[in-house]
């Protein structure tokens, strides 16, 4: 009988020691202080700017109803954007922009190919005009067929030498040294500015454009 006494006994020690020790423990879960959240990474002032200009763009509406003096017409809201709930951000402007300059080269280039046509044209007729009547078709044709050639040869050779697998840093480098080989005493203006050149496509428009300006201010004179 004592025997059984002492067992139980012990049972219902180490029973009462084992809810003591759960109910410490939930309790120091409990009263454990929460995590804070994380807090949002902070917008950069950039995007922060972009999107409030693409909370203030023109709606579809606004447009609808008109844009006589072209004032809201192609504002930020033509911006094509990753992600649009979170809306414009500076990488997305800078890939429209990106995109945007290479668009208006090929636009640009198509141009300057339409021109070379009319120029053609233009060249058939001074031709004509300077030849006999009976061999006025002939020069046309002679006109038009020439710039079908001139096509066909860019497309087989002319793309090749011109973008011949060099840099522009190293096209430059490499007409620069063909400057420098020159002989002074037959060309001394082109050795002395050698290291010059060749000069940027922005300067040569820049300075033919000042000199069409000076040209008709002349004129105007």
């Amino acid at each position: 009988m004592k025997t059984w006494l002492r067992s139980h006994f012990l049972a219902l020690c180490i029973l009462a020691l084992g809810l003591t020790a759960g109910g410490m423990a939930y309790a120091e879960t409990a009263a454990a202080p929460a995590q804070p959240a994380a807090a949002p990474a902070p917008v950069p002032p950039a995007t922060a700017e972009l999107r409030e200009a693409a909370a203030k763009a023109p709606t579809p509406a606004d447009l609808a109803k008109g844009d006589p003096g072209g004032t809201i017409t192609g504002s930020i809201a033509d911006v094509t954007v990753t992600d649009a709930k979170a809306g414009p951000t500076l990488a997305d402007a800078g890939n429209q922009i990106g995109q945007n300059k290479i668009a208006i080269n090929f636009v640009w280039t198509l141009i300057c190919g339409f021109l070379v046509m009319f120029m053609q044209a233009g060249f058939a007729m001074v031709e004509s005009g300077l030849t006999r009547v009976k061999n006025a078709n002939h020069t046309y044709m002679m006109n038009f067929f020439v710039y079908g050639c001139g096509l066909l040869a860019y497309w087989v050779l002319g793309f090749a030498i011109q973008q011949s697998g060099s840099t522009a840093a190293e096209h430059d480098a490499k007409l620069t040294a063909a400057f420098h080989e020159l002989d002074p005493s037959r060309y001394p203006a082109t050795v002395a500015v050698a290291d010059d050149l060749p000069v940027p496509l922005e300067e040569e428009f820049a300075y033919g454009l000042r000199l069409i300006i000076a040209g008709l201010d002349r004129l105007g004179h």
